[in-house]
């Protein structure tokens, strides 16, 4: 993986996120990060960080975390509350293969005026084959005013390919 940015943290959360190009809204994108999990045989989840914002009085961090969980062999969408990762759904069983490099896609659209549609895709980075596939439809992710980024989640994770485009 040349040109490539390594979450290295093993024992908590690694959020890196994207903000020179910060948007008003994060409805309407699409994000993709290309993403390699350890041989070490760790737990470890990797993946997108979803309109990471700052709330409340005490500032604590909300976003929502787009992951392939290599413990569980699952495509996940979670939701980090402040205090804790919160599971709004999950595809699989997926065998994830250190040895291979996993594109992860992220939709992000309105759904009515007070909920919005995530479709997350893991696909092999090389061969564009889809893997998994998972759709959810919340009212948790507004407001829509965050950032996004790269996580990796109780291990390190290697990440090639961070892009942001307007979608549809």
């Amino acid at each position: 993986m040349p040109c490539r940015y390594v979450a290295t943290g093993t024992t908590g959360r690694n959020v890196s996120l994207w903000d020179a190009c910060a948007y008003e809204s994060s409805l309407g994108k699409r994000v993709v990060a290309d993403v390699q999990l350890p041989c070490d045989g760790s737990g470890v989840q990797a993946g997108l960080v979803l309109n990471w914002h700052l709330v409340g009085v005490a500032l604590r961090e909300n976003y929502f975390f787009a992951a392939l969980d290599r413990g569980n062999g699952r495509l996940k969408l979670l939701f980090w509350t402040g205090s804790m990762f919160v599971s709004f759904g999950e595809a699989g069983p997926l065998t994830i293969d250190c040895d291979l490099v996993y594109r992860l896609t992220a939709k992000i659209t309105a759904s009515g005026p007070v909920n919005t549609r995530i479709q997350l895709e893991a696909a092999n980075a090389s061969g564009g084959a889809v893997l998994a596939q998972l759709e959810v439809t919340t009212s948790r992710y507004l407001p829509d005013d965050g950032l996004f980024g790269l996580s990796s989640n109780l291990g390190p994770a290697e990440f090639s390919r961070f892009e942001v485009t307007e979608y549809p």
